[in-house]
């Protein structure tokens, strides 16, 4: 993905560099001021485009990780509304990976399970971001589910995933 990236604005530079070169010499025609131009408004709106209203990648991995623990909580109460009760599986598909990634490797999604839980849990997070904790009460009725996010952009910390300043918990009750 960054190596497409990288080749399509390399292209882009040089074409524009190519432009400018052809505007500085004495035969060149007004034609060639039109180039480095549209550089200049492919270099703004194509990462616009492409990313959309999601923003960077670090705000990208969050929502990827947050769309991630809604659809592996709704899958897991769906299980669990036919069984009567919540079982945490830990070999749930989470494909695609998560949008974390350490030395240059895509961190997948890992799911924990934790239980006889009283709550959410909200301890010392997990040191691998993209990690979804799915907590169970003694009596298998109640749920709660939480992910791991990294606390900053280019950071090594894990940290809770949040919306709008509040821990983002799924609680589901059967």
């Amino acid at each position: 993905m960054y190596a497409a990236h990288a080749l399509m604005f390399s292209s882009g530079g040089f074409v524009g560099l190519f432009g400018c070169y052809r505007m500085c010499q004495a035969d060149s025609g007004w034609k060639w001021a039109l180039v480095p131009v549209a550089m200049i408004i492919f270099a703004v709106i194509v990462p616009t485009v492409e990313l959309g209203h999601h923003g960077t990648p670090f705000q990208r991995a969050y929502l990827s990780t947050q769309k991630r623990l809604n659809i592996f909580a709704s899958r897991s109460t769906q299980l669990a509304r036919e069984q009567g009760q919540f079982t945490c599986d830990t070999s749930a598909d989470l494909s695609p990976t998560s949008l974390f990634v350490r030395e240059g490797q895509a961190l997948p999604y890992v799911i924990q399970c934790v239980p006889d839980a009283i709550g959410p849990a909200l301890g010392t997070p997990p040191q691998q971001p993209g990690t979804l904790l799915f907590a169970v009460s003694q009596d298998r009725k109640q749920a709660w589910f939480t992910a791991t996010v990294l606390a900053r952009a280019p950071g090594p910390h894990s940290t809770w995933l949040m919306e709008q300043g509040q821990l983002f918990v799924i609680a589901v009750h059967l």
